[in-house]
């Protein structure tokens, strides 16, 4: 991995790659393909513990890629991450670091890309060393622009680092300076952007119904009853879509049944709403 030290404000590479992600790009994140080491990584890199369970659960229902939409209705109720993830877009060059360098670089690792820009200034580090760690074990060239070395890797330091932290890296060497003491000439990425397309969250619960194969108006039924006798469920449900809508939390089991849960309730009423 290649360690570019960098104060400045444009997003400077040794070399062309065939992704940047960075605070500073304009383009959306692609899909996150549902590989079992990507997800681990990727749940990581997110910080939410139930990220990885629903994201198989999505592979094992047949999913090829995440669904954020079907995952709102999978995480915790309040919890934001689904509504932070709108990887529904296509590859692009230059990728915006929402909601972190980390998940968004792993989302496009995900695609096959055979070398990476990972841009970890601004404060969008958080997860960084996770994502490359998978590039590096996924044999991608890696360069890190950084405004210290924080991960191991070749160091070059550009000329607008301050002295002190100069000092430790280069010396007293002018310049752009690369890891041997040689100057280098650092290219710039092209801030492309491109349409962005938002997912619809009203449709979390459309989504259910469809990965399910549950009939659309058999979770309004719920809401509009608010409980269930166990026999009615399984009129409206088989087993298993049963065990999907409790293990997600949109049906509560009860004594005698099951109701309607708080988070089904907010997810009719994005119906409404959107």
């Amino acid at each position: 991995m290649d360690v570019i030290i960098d104060r400045g404000a444009g997003i400077p590479l040794l070399r062309p790659v065939d992704v940047v992600v960075s605070p500073l790009c304009k383009g959306q994140p692609p899909q996150l393909a549902l590989e079992p080491r990507i997800i681990r990584a990727f749940s990581v890199a997110v910080g939410e513990p139930a990220a990885a369970d629903a994201l198989f659960d999505q592979k094992a229902l047949g999913l090829k890629y995440m669904d954020p939409v079907l995952l709102l209705a999978q995480l915790p109720l309040g919890s934001p991450l689904a509504m932070l993830l709108p990887y529904v877009g296509k590859p692009a060059k230059c990728i915006s670091a929402m909601p972190g360098v980390a998940p968004a670089a792993i989302a496009a690792l995900s695609n096959g890309v055979r070398s990476i820009a990972l841009d970890a200034r601004w404060g969008y580090a958080k997860g960084l060393g996770v994502a490359a760690a998978l590039a590096e074990s996924l044999g991608v060239e890696v360069q890190l622009i950084a405004p210290t070395a924080t991960l191991p890797g070749s160091i070059y330091v550009r000329s607008n680092v301050p002295a002190a932290v100069r000092r430790g890296l280069v010396g007293v060497a002018p310049g752009d300076v690369g890891p041997g003491g040689e100057q280098f000439s650092p290219i710039f990425a092209d801030l492309e952007g491109g349409e962005w397309e938002e997912p619809d969250y009203s449709q979390a619960l459309e989504r259910v119904a469809a990965v399910l194969g549950i009939k659309p108006e058999a979770l309004s039924d719920v809401v509009e009853l608010g409980a269930l006798a166990y026999k009615t469920a399984l009129d409206l449900f088989t087993a298993r879509q049963l065990g999907y809508l409790t293990k997600w939390g949109l049906l509560e089991p009860i004594a005698g049944g099951f109701r309607a849960s708080a988070k089904l309730l907010y997810l009719a009423a994005l119906i409404n709403s959107g």
